[in-house]
């Protein structure tokens, strides 16, 4: 980062650079309302916001409720096929009246990527309950981001239930690879705290200053965990049994005929969610160039618990 720059505070040197974003803005048509009104429309998350009763314009916090992930077959046609907006998002802010596939995956990066004028703002996300989710691979780099990269936010009581619900979990083999903290979250549908906020950090190797993105996670304290125990655990694979490990085969065994056997092991298929080897790391770094050649300002997203 050149000289200059380094001597204002690090959010207003953002909002001076990125025209008032908080990513580069590559395309003035598409501003961060552009990516949310994406989710919004292809109905893969439920957004709130929550004000302070003084100041009606002020946006202290946000929920957002995930419905689905749609991966690129899920798009159901070419992903550089353009849809488009109806008019009412259209018609309210003006943005760019399209978008493609690679719109969508960007828009959960995006969509996120608000604050106030405080820098205090925080999301509240988790999943929808009950729901049959199906995670594209790229998911995962967001989950880096915005979601908890290690079971140990969790309350102790429900880190806990950790190896007790991996014990019963049947992975689903195109999805093995997806990080088992995905599927925790999702399928007891826990929820998390995220803010992001803005810092000044030295390149490790050059020392050159960098501009910095630095991700929160929390547990929420207003959770109500007190359900969450073995028994609610074994009502919910009793409830999901096409989940557990123990009652796959014993499913299978019922079938009286091929065709029978055959059905079963596609449905269970279709139903079962997964787990991973592999964990995301507790907090991780990425380098994301935001700038032009002129300003010579790099964005690096820092992950912390």
């Amino acid at each position: 980062m050149e000289e200059e720059f380094s001597e204002k505070p690090p959010h207003i040197l953002a909002k001076e650079l990125f025209n008032g974003w908080h990513f580069k803005p590559s395309d003035s048509q598409k501003p961060q309302q552009y990516y949310k009104n994406i989710l919004v429309q292809t109905g893969s998350v439920l957004f709130k916001h929550y004000t302070d009763p003084k100041y009606p314009n002020f946006i202290t916090h946000s929920t957002a409720q995930i419905l689905k992930n749609l991966r690129p077959r899920d798009w159901r046609e070419n992903p550089n096929s353009p849809k488009k907006f109806p008019a009412k998002f259209t018609t309210k802010i003006d943005h760019y009246p399209y978008f493609t596939y690679w719109d969508y995956q960007m828009a959960w990066y995006n969509a996120f990527l608000m604050n106030n004028q405080h820098m205090r703002h925080s999301w509240l996300i988790y999943f929808k309950y009950g729901t049959q989710f199906k995670f594209p691979n790229w998911f995962q780099e967001w989950w880096n981001w915005y979601g908890p990269s290690s079971f140990e936010i969790l309350p102790e009581k429900i880190q806990n239930l950790w190896p007790k619900f991996f014990e019963k979990f049947h992975p689903e083999p195109d999805q093995k690879h997806i990080y088992r903290t995905i599927h925790f979250f999702s399928k007891l549908c826990s929820s998390w705290i995220v803010s992001w906020n803005y810092s000044y950090e030295q390149d490790q190797h050059t020392g050159i200053p960098l501009l910095v993105h630095n991700y929160r996670t929390k547990w929420w304290d207003k959770f109500n965990d007190e359900k969450y125990d073995s028994k609610y655990l074994d009502n919910f694979f009793n409830k999901n049994p096409r989940l557990s490990k123990s009652t796959a085969s014993t499913l299978l065994a019922q079938a009286k005929t091929k065709k029978e056997y055959k059905k079963l092991m596609v449905e269970m298929l279709g139903s079962l969610d997964s787990e991973s080897e592999d964990e995301s790391p507790a907090s991780s770094i990425k380098t994301v160039d935001l700038a032009d050649d002129t300003t010579l300002v790099t964005i690096t997203r820092s992950k912390k618990k």
